[in-house]
């Protein structure tokens, strides 16, 4: 795994989600204000990675995040767990407090 956190993400939502998937996915968890800030038109890996870089700067890369990727794809709850584990160690904080 890289030491990446946001790679390792970018990797795994690409794997586990078509476009249409994550845009539902984000709107049910955090409503539709993420896709409205994102760029129209991008690529499906340049829409990824708005997302996450949305995500980082509203500071939801959090549990709530972990807690609803790990719910809506629980075939990835390994690759999640990680993921939450390596964002908790980059950011020096615990899994409640992951932004």
């Amino acid at each position: 795994m890289s030491a990446f956190p946001e790679t390792e993400l970018r990797k795994l939502l690409v794997q586990c989600f078509s476009r249409d998937e994550l845009e539902i996915f984000l709107a049910d968890t955090y409503g539709s204000a993420v896709l409205c800030s994102l760029t129209p038109g991008q690529s499906f890996e340049g829409f990824v990675f708005g997302v996450i870089q949305y995500l980082r700067r509203m500071r939801t890369l959090d549990a709530v995040f972990f807690d609803a990727l790990e719910v809506t794809r629980p075939n990835c709850r390994v690759e999640v767990g990680r993921l939450r584990t390596l964002f908790e160690a980059v950011t020096g904080r615990n899994d409640s407090s992951l932004a």
